[in-house]
């Protein structure tokens, strides 16, 4: 867990030490991100000091199971085996029919229950241009726009698999769609098919899992910046 003084200037200096790290770990040919938005600091520092916490906590628990997959020879493209790991530092557990159902190229995410990102696969970068700070301050309902009916129908089941009697995975019956940022470089994408599934801390419901497939990205993201200049 993360600790540290109640002073804003060692969060946002543990912030950009971790999605840093992450970065560095995970960068590939074919999957890159920014650590920080581009006004550093900007939406961390609008969170309360406990939502900051939580963030840095979430955070930290990524870059572990990154190291821990680094160590054992894991490819950061076996989006499963991550988020497997993700799952097993943070405590959580998921249902028996889950991972079996996942695909190689399934873009992977994992929420709360407040619907805040403990996990995105690292495809998911490639439909996306925010940076880490952006996904782990912001609800992914702030962040894409769809069709209205269908961010209902996700909304729907998103409650349904959360609900403390929840024990099974559900197919999402969704149709092909088109996913589009609200910020940043408002890049978009089209999805289709999958499933949520619930995941468990202690034995309770503690949050959910999200597969879906990219078909393709509609207008791509410009160049990232070096982070060297």
């Amino acid at each position: 867990m993360f600790k540290a003084e109640v002073q804003n200037g060692d969060f946002l200096d543990h912030l950009a030490k971790v999605t840093g790290q992450i970065q560095s770990l995970c960068k590939t040919d074919e999957f890159d991100f920014l650590p920080l938005a581009n006004k550093p600091g900007r939406y961390f520092s609008a969170l309360p000091i406990d939502s900051q916490i939580d963030v840095l906590n979430r955070l930290d628990a990524l870059l572990n199971a990154c190291l821990s997959c680094q160590s054992e020879g894991i490819s950061f493209k076996n989006q499963a085996m991550l988020s497997w790991k993700i799952l097993k530092s943070m405590g959580f557990t998921p249902t028996s029919d889950c991972f079996g159902r996942l695909k190689e190229d399934d873009l992977i995410q994992i929420y709360n229950l407040r619907n805040q990102l403990i996990f995105a696969s690292l495809n998911f970068f490639k439909l996306v241009s925010y940076s880490l700070e952006e996904l782990y301050c912001c609800s992914w309902m702030e962040l894409f726009t769809r069709d209205p009916q269908i961010t209902q129908t996700l909304y729907e089941y998103a409650m349904k698999v959360m609900d403390p009697s929840s024990d099974r995975t559900l197919e999402v019956p969704v149709p092909q769609h088109l996913v589009t940022e609200t910020r940043a470089f408002h890049q978009s994408g089209i999805v289709k098919g999958g499933f949520f599934s619930p995941i468990y801390e202690n034995g309770k419901v503690a949050g959910f899992l999200s597969s879906q497939q990219l078909a393709h990205v509609v207008n791509q993201r410009r160049p990232l910046p070096s982070l060297d200049k």
